[in-house]
């Protein structure tokens, strides 16, 4: 046998005895390999298994990812938005960001799985935001900012978002443009 298949099965057999030893992120991860790993024969049902079992320990990134596959139907699940919604809210609540920015938008533009509701969209988008890495929710916030959406209308605080965003990402397909109008506007 190869070098590498006996040490691709010597790993994952090390990370399904983690997950069967109670370890969530070991449960999380091994849903991954089983699911999308090359290297590993895939087996959905077996992956929606750990995954469940580690969004039920409360692992952030797999309420994540189950909220995800109920969002958009994977991983042999029907689309279910009322239970994409609870696992994007419990993910969020352990501070996943990535779950944190799909409830923003949910809040402010999209209401698939909620209500639409802008001042907790816009609140969500500025925590994720302000976590410093997501150019594309400073982004959103500013235009928030700019556009009255959940919050008071602050070209300031549009400014700010704006040139961080491009600080983040120098890049960002609009941001320059909305930056230069909002400057304009406020002389």
């Amino acid at each position: 046998m190869d070098d590498e298949i006996v040490e691709e099965v010597e790993a994952i057999d090390a990370l399904r005895r983690r997950a069967e030893d109670g370890d969530a992120v070991a449960m999380r991860l091994l849903a991954g390999r089983l699911r999308w790993d090359e290297e590993v024969p895939r087996d959905e049902t077996l992956a929606l298994k750990w995954l469940k079992r580690a969004a039920e320990l409360n692992e952030p990134e797999a309420c994540y990812e189950l909220a995800e596959a109920y969002r958009y139907g994977q991983c042999g699940l029907k689309a279910n938005a009322s239970k994409a919604f609870f696992y994007h809210t419990r993910a969020s609540e352990l501070g996943e960001l990535e779950s944190t920015y799909v409830l923003a938008f949910e809040y402010l533009y999209h209401g698939r799985l909620t209500e639409l509701n802008p001042a907790k969209g816009a609140q969500l988008l500025k925590t994720v935001a302000e976590a410093g890495f997501n150019s594309d929710a400073m982004f959103w916030y500013a235009v928030s900012c700019v556009n009255a959406l959940g919050v008071p209308r602050d070209l300031q605080a549009a400014r700010h978002w704006l040139r961080r965003c491009l600080e983040n990402s120098p890049r960002h397909p609009d941001a320059p443009e909305l930056l230069r109008d909002v400057e304009a506007e406020l002389g």
